[in-house]
């Protein structure tokens, strides 16, 4: 019983491999007579599985190749949709993949092959999807055939963020797949629901640390568009904190009894520990704290100063 097991699985893997040629003609024989409703299902199965190997990634003007596998189909319909990708990442706030609805949706290109295969065999197909554009964009591929479907989402070209923390917030540069920057009217980004347009010369976009657009918990992507197309991209604004720090110099025998000393302030600010000009700071105070022994006592002193002015 279990030889007649091993030789029907062996007749069912060889023959959707379409190795059936080499098989002895005395263990077709002796499979099918004892289990012919496993040949008879694995002639029936529809199969249509698109190739792990497939490239998803392409540059704008590469032609598009896809390999997929197909069992007992004869006819097959290919059809491509252009996604909206700034819609896409605006409502749903993740990255498009192939389980993506497009019920209701039409089409944008649709082509259909004809094919002549034994029902029990599986065979490999290649394809060239010529009705897809040499320009950005996301395109879902599905292969349909007898009844079920298989899908691949393709990308052409592609959008990534270039970051530097300046003074004044998170300085942005959208580059496109040649790593040159993005500029002009039709570039920008979207970030805590908020549209921020690039420089026209420079293609620079500013994300103030101030609110509006720092938050409690603010959004750990953005959505870079350029010329109608957009992409995701992961993004962290830190909250506004600065820091005054400082060295202090004094002459220390000029500390002598009924004598002023004179003490330097060399400051130093921080904004999210990158330095800034210390002109940024206004209505400076200082607050000194001496303590002095006086019979055997502590005595504190406190002197504040007001209105202080600091340049470097």
């Amino acid at each position: 019983v279990f030889s007649n097991c091993l030789n029907c699985a062996c007749l069912v893997t060889s023959f959707a491999n379409a190795l059936g040629d080499v098989i002895p003609p005395i263990l077709v024989s002796n499979s099918i007579s004892s289990s012919s409703d496993e040949y008879e299902s694995v002639c029936k199965k529809v199969e249509i599985t698109i190739c792990e190997h497939n490239k998803k990634n392409f540059a704008i003007d590469e032609d598009v190749k896809i390999d997929f596998d197909i069992k007992n189909v004869n006819n097959l319909s290919v059809s491509i949709y252009e996604i909206n990708t700034e819609n896409y990442y605006l409502n749903k706030k993740q990255a498009i993949t192939s389980l993506i609805v497009v019920e209701g949706l039409i089409t944008d290109w649709e082509s259909n092959y004809t094919f002549n295969e034994k029902s029990q065999v599986r065979c490999r197909k290649t394809i060239t999807l010529e009705k897809i554009p040499k320009k950005r964009g996301v395109y879902l591929v599905e292969i349909l055939g007898n009844g079920i479907s298989s899908r691949i989402i393709i990308k052409k070209g592609s959008l990534s963020l270039v970051t530097r923390s300046t003074p004044k917030g998170k300085l942005c540069y959208i580059v496109n797949e040649k790593n040159e920057i993005c500029k002009g009217d039709n570039t920008y980004l979207w970030y805590n629901g908020r549209k921020l347009q690039s420089e026209k010369e420079r293609g620079m976009i500013l994300i103030p640390y101030a609110s509006p657009f720092a938050s409690t918990t603010p959004d750990s992507y953005c959505i870079l568009n350029h010329e109608g197309f957009s992409d995701f991209a992961n993004i962290t604004l830190e909250n506004e904190n600065y820091q005054l720090k400082g060295t202090f110099y004094m002459n220390h025998e000029s500390l002598i009894t009924g004598n002023m000393a004179k003490v330097v302030f060399k400051p130093m600010l921080l904004i999210n520990g990158r330095e800034i000009d210390v002109k940024e700071l206004k209505n400076g105070k200082i607050t000194v704290n001496i303590t002095k022994i006086e019979n055997e006592k502590t005595v504190p002193i406190d002197n504040t100063i007001e209105n202080v002015v600091f340049d470097k």
